[in-house]
């Protein structure tokens, strides 16, 4: 049935009242509690209640959602007490909510005509942690991906220089994920002033085939493959991150499978954030993401045996991987896990000297079959110079494939735990082109 006037305007009321008061908290030292953070999710569930809404209290939603990604941003980069499944489970329901909630074409397009510049400014100047930095694009993008292309165009157009500065965070983040929603986010507000080649300024004026190859990413139905191979290609002079194509990855004894429309098994080793990431398929035949947190390694070593090429990566977990979906199945995996790296010389090269060795730290060591098939050689970081990307030369690289074997079934703590109530997700942040979000609540 649907509610009269007084009724919605209750509600939104409601939803406005602690919004805001919690708003004005952000610039206190007191923090939001994980039950104050539970009463605004429920205010803004009640939203839905409501079918139709009239233009200015459309407005008036726009502007309080706003205040309301703030806070949930907030709350996930200042808690330390939840592990990282748990923050990703909260990007998950406190922001996969909105999407109910703004699910009309008016309220889609109100949005990215009024929020983009916002939203924009929350990615490039505030300080939020990878995990609410992945969530807010993540939503951004799956709300652009709905609305019209004459309305992003347009908006587009009145922020082309943001472009510039979007452009210029790939060298900042050590993650691919958070990489790959930025080409997202490019291509979805600024892609008609890239494929014309209607910009004011090359966006790498240092590298000419670099900056043309970026409009072959625009291929909706290749977007995960290029996207890849594009990133790959940038990030051989990004030291914050490295991928590296696998013949194989164990967990235990079970083989981990390609996504669909992928040959290569691609690792992920990403400074910034602390973590070992890769995609591959899931038990349901969707797209699956799965992390190993740093903190939750308890040993880890490589070798290149004699007379074979490529390299062998192994860690043994205290804590299981954390994934996208089936986390449940993850959970019971047993937790020494296997990396067969193919043939990259100067990438392993770089692994073992630099990556391994940030990444891990004392818990790294690397068997060298040159000197004994017994000694292990614990490398320590090197200082690594940052580069800024209109000032990097990019070189191609190639394309591997690996085998097809089947499977069987930051700035917070992650390695604290606590027990919390999180409410039932009745919606689902996902991806619109780019592959995977978290798809279903995490397990706790």
């Amino acid at each position: 049935m649907a509610l009269n006037d007084s009724a919605a305007a209750d509600i939104l009321n409601k939803f406005s009242e602690m919004v805001q008061s919690y708003y004005e908290q952000l610039n206190t030292q007191k923090q939001l509690s994980l039950n104050e953070v539970n009463q605004l999710y429920s205010k803004l569930k009640n939203l839905e209640k409501v079918t139709v809404w009239k233009d200015e209290q459309e407005n008036c939603i726009i502007s309080d959602i706003l205040m309301y990604i703030e806070i949930i941003l907030t709350f996930v980069s200042n808690t330390s007490a939840f592990e990282f499944r748990q923050l990703k489970s909260f990007i998950n329901i406190y922001l996969g909510a909105l999407l109910e909630v703004l699910a009309t074409a008016s309220f889609r397009n109100k949005f990215i005509i009024n929020c983009t510049d916002k939203v924009f400014n929350m990615f490039l100047y505030y300080k939020f942690n990878f995990v609410a930095v992945e969530g807010l694009l993540a939503l951004f993008n799956e709300i652009a991906s709905t609305v019209r292309l004459e309305v992003r165009k347009e908006t587009g157009e009145s922020l082309i220089h943001y472009v510039y500065q979007l452009i210029d965070t790939l060298i900042l983040f050590g993650d691919y994920v958070i990489q790959s929603h930025v080409i997202e986010t490019i291509f979805h507000i600024f892609g008609s002033f890239i494929m014309q080649s209607d910009l004011s300024y090359p966006l790498f004026p240092n590298d000419a085939e670099l900056d043309a190859s970026l409009k072959e990413v625009n291929c909706p139905k290749l977007y995960d493959e290029k996207v890849r191979l594009w990133l790959n290609k940038f990030n051989m002079r990004n030291p914050k991150i490295l991928s590296l194509a696998c013949q194989t990855i164990l967990i235990g004894d079970y083989y981990c499978l390609p996504p669909k429309g992928f040959d290569t098994l691609w690792v992920d080793f990403n400074i910034e954030d602390k973590t070992v990431a890769f995609y591959c398929n899931s038990a349901n035949d969707t797209v699956n993401r799965v992390y190993i947190v740093s903190k939750n390694v308890k040993n880890i070593h490589i070798n290149r045996q004699l007379g074979k090429k490529e390299a062998i990566l192994r860690l043994k977990l205290s804590k299981a991987c954390i994934t996208n979906v089936d986390q449940n199945i993850w959970d019971s995996m047993p937790k020494n896990i296997k990396i067969v790296i193919q043939n990259q010389e100067k990438e392993i090269s770089n692994l073992i000297r630099t990556i391994l060795p940030r990444l891990f730290k004392d818990v790294f060591s690397h068997v060298s079959p040159k000197i004994s098939r017994s000694l292990k050689e614990v490398y320590k970081p090197l200082r690594i110079k940052q580069y800024r990307v209109s000032t990097v030369n990019h070189k191609s690289t190639g394309k591997s494939t690996s085998s097809n074997k089947k499977v069987s079934n930051n700035d917070a703590d992650l390695n604290s735990s606590t027990e919390v109530h999180i409410p039932e997700s009745q919606s689902s942040l996902k991806f619109s082109k780019p592959t995977d979000y978290i798809t279903s609540p995490v397990s706790i």
